[in-house]
């Protein structure tokens, strides 16, 4: 593919310093990329209402929602664009999971340059240019799996806002996926 195209890419870390030599990189190969930052997994669950990305390359460790629980609810949604884990974390058990969900790709904190560049490229060449606003009609079917999948910790926050709100968990996790507008 040509590196003039206008990629858009999102980047959810929640270091800042990370994000910029993430960014800066993507720059150096793609020039006219839209590079957009989210600092968590709720953050870009909410670009993904609006936006159509090219390839997300997500931190495993953040508050809220962490890298592996947001490519878990993206594939249990159908969004299929290419999802790079970056982790300093080498446990068997996060990177089995991260696989076995269909992630593109691994980077492993410290990352150098060229590793970067190459997943990327990979990446972009795999892209099926989807969002979760393009898949609004098949969510209500893929409920089972996010509900079954998500980490207890996230499914006792969701609860609890739940009750709170007076919605079902269906519900909210619906409201949270579907296509906004």
């Amino acid at each position: 593919m040509n590196a003039q195209q206008n990629y858009n890419i999102l980047i959810v870390e929640d270091e800042v310093g990370i994000f910029e030599i993430l960014r800066d990189i993507i720059f150096k190969v793609y020039p006219d990329a839209k590079v957009t930052h989210a600092t968590n997994g709720m953050r870009a669950i909410e670009l993904l209402r609006s936006d159509i990305f090219h390839v997300i390359l997500s931190d495993y460790f953040m508050s809220e929602l962490n890298g592996l629980e947001l490519l878990i609810l993206l594939r249990a949604a159908n969004v299929l664009c290419p999802f790079v884990l970056i982790t300093g974390s080498v446990d068997p058990l996060v990177i089995r999971t991260a696989w076995q969900n269909g992630a593109s790709a691994m980077l492993e904190k410290p990352f150098g340059q060229e590793a970067v560049k190459t997943v990327i490229a990979e990446a972009i060449k795999s892209s099926k240019f989807n969002s979760i606003r393009a898949y609004g009609s098949v969510i209500d079917e893929k409920l089972t799996p996010v509900e079954l999948y998500l980490p207890e910790r996230i499914l006792n926050l969701v609860i609890v806002k739940c009750e709170r709100e007076g919605v079902s968990l269906s519900d909210y996790i619906v409201a949270l996926l579907k296509k906004t507008g």
